[in-house]
């Protein structure tokens, strides 16, 4: 479907209606009441949307004003499809009736009497020309499929049987000149009907495993399409024309996949599917190679960096694999590392103009983004994992710290975390194995019942000193950040939303905030000159705290329904804003300034576990197994 200015445009169907414009990524009409069906069509230069309101009316309504246009259609409405007759749009409907309709879109008038003949609900429609007239297809309840002369109100030839349950999807399209119906049933079977002769083409394309909800073509690489969504949460592609699926069925929609859409963003075919049980949205590349690189469990980290071919993302996930990926055109980089276990954390940095990345896991590790081989491992912490590590430069040299929940106290028990500081090696050989010096580490561990925060200068034999008493200890997040020209680490830890800013030259604590529940990450950044903290809460809300001064600016960003597992910082359309992400499979971005909401959410079919922003203002999201780019052009995004 193209709108009125030549964009390409599509549409997906639920109980939340929305029109997305694929092009800019951006949510352009999302209706306040619930909806049931809709279709898409230009009326004169506005694209409105036409769709069936729980009040029982149908509406016409403008995609750029958001606003009603004319009066509603009261009628019957199941399902709604489209097309021009006598050079003016016109909607066909199914009802709940038995009957199809047709409608005058400008003037919201039926044309001419209902078609009768379907004995039951008529759950789809689809309209197309054959040979010069404007024709309807329906699928109902009563097992067969119809063909209509629109402008005559009457049926084509005889009804077209052969599915065994209810048809819910129709889709048509042009096959080596003639015109074919693509229908899905609940006998979870796919059909596929030469309309003009009324008979059924080849055998019923058979692999789903529950209902087919919804069916819809397109051209991939010269041949016809179709791409079927099913109650098994599964979306799959078939070649209509010799019968068979191509691929693997598309997985990862978490939900009944009840609307598929399809259309041409920057000359590539891709699939919309909805899934009316989680209002989620999912947009698929139908050329992406489906045995592409790629983790094979969810990805849990992301970072970035610049090399001199381009920026790239750094990504780890529960595969045990750290991953290279070129920003420019979404292809991996080289091959995958396995590291010591799963790397939970990562951070980029440039050593003597050599970019390298630190994977925090059971151990950390150095690694060369070139090359993609190690440059050595580090060590580890005491016992237990590393949650998460940044990168500084103190006093000149480069440092990686790292945060982890050693669980030893400072006499041997239980129950203590600690923040290491390594130095980086500046230029050794690929592949030494033995660990770099541990300058300092900062302890976070209990005494007589009380947290403190000590230094024990490693390197050298000197007593270990208080830096800050503590209300708990375990490092879940930290980051490092710039305040007044000195290295500043802001550390998070233990279960009860302690915040810590240390400063890495002179060791001291600087004045700080305190979250409400345990904080799963933390991004610093300088906006407008001023330094600050975002941090992500298990409470589902996030805060930005100005660094300098230690205190809280704006309101808390409340919206996420559960826990937020990432958040950044960065700017968009002159805007600073704080990006978060979380296990309610959105993302969101707020104003920092004022703690509110900046647009609406994006949704994506799984938990976020991971994103990040880049320089040029690029969103990189991590949802499962898959990767996302959202590639920022002011004033609008676009997803690569």
């Amino acid at each position: 479907m193209t709108t009125p200015e030549g964009r390409q445009a599509v549409a997906s169907a639920g109980l939340a209606s929305w029109v997305w414009s694929l092009i800019t990524d951006k949510n352009r009409t999302r209706p306040s009441d619930g909806v049931r069906p809709f279709a898409v069509t230009a009326l004169g230069t506005r694209l409105v949307v036409i769709r069936h309101t729980r009040e029982g009316t149908v509406r016409v309504w403008d995609v750029e004003t958001d606003r009603p246009v004319g009066p509603p259609i009261t009628g019957h409405i199941a399902s709604i499809a489209v097309g021009v007759l006598d050079g003016r749009p016109v909607a066909v409907t199914g009802g709940y009736d038995k009957t199809v309709r047709v409608w005058d879109v400008a003037e919201g008038r039926p044309l001419g009497q209902p078609l009768t003949g379907h004995t039951d609900w008529v759950r789809a429609v689809a309209v197309a020309l054959l040979e010069g007239r404007l024709v309807a297809v329906t699928g109902s309840d009563d097992q067969t499929v119809r063909v209509w002369d629109v402008a005559e109100g009457r049926p084509l030839g005889q009804p077209l049987t052969g599915h065994t349950d209810w048809v819910r999807a129709v889709a048509v399209a042009l096959l080596e000149g003639r015109l074919v119906a693509v229908t899905g049933s609940d006998d979870q079977t796919v059909r596929v009907w030469d309309v003009a002769e009324g008979r059924p083409l080849g055998q019923p394309l058979t692999g789903h495993t529950r209902s087919v909800r919804a069916v819809a073509v397109a051209l991939l690489e010269g041949r016809l399409v179709a791409v079927t969504g099913s109650d098994d949460q599964t979306v799959r592609v078939w070649d209509v024309a010799e019968g068979r699926p191509l691929g693997q069925p598309l997985t990862g929609q978490s939900g009944v996949v009840s609307g598929v859409f399809t259309a041409c963003v920057d000359g590539r075919p891709v699939a919309v599917t909805h899934c009316s049980e989680k209002e989620r949205v999912q947009i698929w590349d139908l050329l992406a190679d489906p045995h592409r690189a790629g983790h094979t469990a969810a990805v849990c980290a992301v970072a970035v960096a610049d090399l001199d071919e381009g920026p790239v993302a750094v990504t780890s996930g529960e595969d045990g694999t750290v991953r290279v990926w070129d920003l420019a055109d979404g292809r991996s980089v080289g091959q995958a590392w396995a590291g010591d276990g799963v790397a939970r954390s990562l951070a980029t940095a440039t050593i003597e103009g050599r970019p390298v990345v630190v994977t925090g896991g059971g151990h950390v590790g150095l690694w060369d983004l070139t090359t993609g081989r190690s440059v050595r491992w580090l060590g580890s912490h005491r016992r237990g994992g590393v949650n998460a590590v940044a990168v500084a430069t103190v006093d000149g040299l480069p440092y990686a710290i790292t945060g982890g929940n050693d669980r030893l106290d400072l006499d041997g028990d239980e129950d203590d975390g600690s923040v290491r500081f390594w130095g980086l090696p500046e230029g050794p050989p690929h592949g030494k194995s033995e660990g770099a010096l541990v300058r300092a580490e900062l302890r976070l561990g209990t005494d007589e019942g009380q947290g403190h925060l000590w230094l024990e200068e490693l390197s050298r034999e000197i007593p270990r000193r208080e830096c800050h008493r503590l209300d708990a200890h375990w490092v879940r997040a930290l980051a490092v950040a710039t305040v007044a020209d000195r290295p500043i680490a802001v550390i998070a830890c233990g279960s009860y939303g302690e915040l810590r800013a240390v400063d890495l030259t002179t060791w001291q604590s600087l004045p700080f905030g305190h979250h409400e529940s345990w904080v799963n990450a933390v991004a610093t950044a300088t906006v407008e000159g001023r330094p600050v903290a975002a941090i992500a809460g298990e409470d589902a809300t996030g805060r930005v705290w100005d660094l300098t001064t230690g205190e809280a600016l704006g309101q808390p960003l409340i919206g996420h329904t559960a826990p937020i597992r990432t958040v950044s910082v960065t700017t968009l359309n002159s805007r600073p804003v704080v990006i978060t992400g979380g296990d309610d499979c959105t993302i969101r971005a707020w104003d920092l300034n004022t703690g509110q909401q900046v647009g609406p959410e994006l949704c994506f079919p799984n938990p976020i576990r991971a994103a990040a922003t880049t320089t040029g203002g690029e969103l990189i999201v991590c949802h499962g197994t898959e990767i996302t780019l959202f590639a920022h052009d002011s004033p609008d995004r676009t997803a690569r």
